[in-house]
């Protein structure tokens, strides 16, 4: 294991989800980020604690299944250099970019480290998707309702909703049904690996450790 990998799995999972927020093209509208981030983890974290009250063990297949998703496999949408795992595709169907799943499998077993324990990335990946159909069809959801609100133009008032949101309660809600130690938001850093990319999402975690905007 590398010394930047030891550095990164340190690191609070504030500073994680500061990162995937400050990737949002509203971030610079947002006045309270620490309030936005605590709320948007602890929707996640509530839904995944009252699944795991309702459950004696989480098989997350048959999770999925209760939920009505369907997976799809496609081979991996690498446009633009933006490199994915999987996208959920409303109303019920998870995406599944096949190729870069094996190619950040790969990276994860060159560690030979337990890093996730005995945890898949497709079910953490799942998980993940889950808590898009928990906020599909719940709309009340803290996720489902963080807005920002600004001048445009000097002449109006907007109001957009801020999608981080949404990805952060994602990765809080994995993190606690599956019982990971680790923060699964890291699972982009084994695959950035996979295509000699790890510097820029290292320093894009490392810069949200900045308490500075």
């Amino acid at each position: 294991m590398d010394n930047k990998l030891k550095k990164l799995l340190e690191i609070d999972d504030y500073y994680l989800y500061r990162m995937l927020l400050k990737e949002d093209f509203l971030y610079d509208k947002i006045s309270d980020e620490a309030s936005l981030i605590e709320k948007s983890a602890s929707s996640g974290i509530n839904e995944a604690k009252s699944l795991l009250k309702s459950r004696k063990r989480i098989n997350i297949d048959k999770l999925a299944l209760d939920f009505g998703l369907k997976y799809k496999m496609m081979p991996s949408d690498n446009a633009f250099s933006y490199f994915k795992l999987a996208e959920f595709q409303e109303p019920d169907t998870i995406i599944f970019f096949w190729e870069n799943i094996k190619k950040a499998d790969d990276e994860l077993r060159k560690i030979k480290t337990d890093i996730f324990g005995n945890v898949k990335i497709k079910d953490i990946i799942v998980a993940h998707e889950v808590y898009h159909e928990i906020e599909f069809k719940n709309k009340n959801l803290y996720t489902n309702n963080a807005y920002v609100s600004y001048k445009k133009m000097f002449l109006f008032n907007k109001k957009s909703k801020i999608k981080t949101s949404s990805e952060i309660g994602a990765m809080a809600f994995a993190k606690v049904l599956l019982k990971l130690n680790i923060n699964p938001i890291l699972i982009n850093y084994f695959l950035s690996m996979a295509y000699g990319k790890e510097d820029i999402v290292y320093e894009k975690i490392m810069k949200a450790t900045n308490k500075e905007k």
